[in-house]
């Protein structure tokens, strides 16, 4: 009898790590995050967010990501576009190591986007830059190969275009042992524009 319970017990833990093999590691994840958090500061590193603008008031801005290439549930060509699977393009706020900071959480599925290598930020914010223009933030992304949670990955955001002018200070945040996140700084002049 102890050898049979000794082959069940075996035979267990080879399909509970078969199992859990199956969440993470080798696969492809089913989607990728794009998660990058924008700090704006002025020429003296003061948070221009908190000088100018009220945190987490989404009527005062208008957000829309272009991505680099054709998605079947992600449309380029309607702002904001609504009929979609992907969560709508929104800014929240947050406070890291005392600097304000707007966060975008963007996520595209892995199966039909999987190598979106380039999103755009086009970005109205009265409030932010002084005027009424839409400005565009260019990012350019590193997309995991191995699935990193049980459903997702996170692309690590690599370089930072603003104005076609490219920003160096962007720093890759471990939260879970991997990046989940990019944080940067874009600085403005008294007017809101660099």
């Amino acid at each position: 009898m102890k050898p049979v319970k000794s082959i069940c017990l075996i035979a267990l833990l080879i399909t509970t790590a078969f199992q859990l093999s199956s969440c993470l590691g080798d696969h492809e994840p089913e989607e990728i995050g794009y998660n990058l958090f924008f700090n704006f500061i002025d020429s003296s590193g003061n948070d221009f967010i908190v000088k100018n603008t009220p945190l987490n008031d989404g009527s005062i801005y208008e957000l829309d990501i272009i991505i680099s290439a054709p998605c079947n549930n992600w449309n380029n060509d309607i702002y904001n576009f609504s009929g979609s699977d992907v969560n709508q393009p929104v800014f929240r706020s947050t406070w890291i190591d005392g600097h304000a900071y707007f966060t975008s959480y963007f996520y595209l599925p892995a199966d039909d986007c999987p190598e979106m290598k380039t999103l755009t930020y086009k970005l109205k914010y009265p409030g932010l830059f002084g005027d009424e223009e839409v400005h565009e933030i260019v990012s350019y992304w590193e997309i995991p190969k191995k699935k990193q949670e049980p459903a997702c990955s996170y692309a690590i955001c690599k370089r930072i275009e603003f104005e076609g002018k490219e920003i160096s200070s962007i720093a890759p945040v471990e939260t879970k042992g991997y990046a989940t996140h990019s944080l940067v700084t874009i600085v403005l002049d008294e007017n809101g524009i660099q």
